[in-house]
């Protein structure tokens, strides 16, 4: 079996590419069997659609959560296979799941430039300056609909582990990263700048006025 890995941060890129691939197998028409390996037993579903004699294209999501016995599996299994799977990954490849993998025939790794989160790092009251020339590169680089999924998605983790940090699972070292930067918004704070995020991505839509620039004013607002 053909074994392509597509990983990284950058999930838009990342989506992108993996399309392309379902597309050309659609052209050519080759069977496309979608896999997520939370939620589905890798090894029978594999085996169930050996019984049919068409190409196919595996797309493996999820491929961390794939348990020992089976992972021993896909790699003997894809020495007699003539068929192609995509394994698709929404961050980098952690060195452990890598290096029990076959051989894998091409790589591509689509990740977010360092700006992203150095500009996430920097959004708290009294850092304005370095906020929004951190801003400013990383519109360089990404559309503002995209910046602006991308802080609301952070600002939400912030306000999880301001309010109530022991539901919050995620990596203690992130946790901790996220508490510091969170107790930097007193009071209301937090809650102001998120409400102002939600008002200019609702104007962008409503209105003629450019995100970039409400996105700029919104910040100034918040951080001075």
């Amino acid at each position: 079996m053909k074994l392509i890995l597509i990983h990284g941060d950058d999930i838009e890129q990342s989506r992108a590419r993996l399309q392309k691939f379902i597309d050309s197998a659609r052209d050519r028409k080759i069977e496309i069997i979608k896999i997520d390996c939370a939620k589905e037993n890798l090894q029978e579903k594999m085996s169930a659609n050996t019984l049919f004699e068409t190409k196919k294209l595996y797309i493996l999501e999820n491929l961390g959560k794939v348990g020992k016995k089976e992972m021993e599996w896909f790699s003997k299994s894809n020495d007699k296979s003539e068929d192609t799977s995509v394994i698709y990954l929404t961050s980098r490849i952690s060195a452990a799941v890598k290096k029990n993998l076959p051989k894998v025939a091409k790589e591509e790794l689509f990740e977010l430039p360092n700006e992203i989160w150095m500009f996430l790092d920097s959004v708290y009251p009294g850092n304005l300056e370095r906020c929004l020339n951190l801003l400013h590169r990383t519109l360089d680089n990404k559309p503002a609909e995209f910046v602006v999924a991308m802080l609301a998605g952070h600002l939400k983790d912030l306000y999880h582990v301001q309010t109530d940090p022991d539901s919050f699972k995620q990596s203690p070292w992130r946790i901790s990263k996220l508490k510091t930067q969170a107790a930097k918004f007193e009071g209301d704070k937090l809650e102001a700048f998120i409400h102002g995020l939600a008002e200019i991505d609702i104007a962008s839509k409503t209105s003629s006025d450019n995100l970039a620039d409400l996105l700029d004013f919104m910040i100034i607002d918040n951080l001075e």
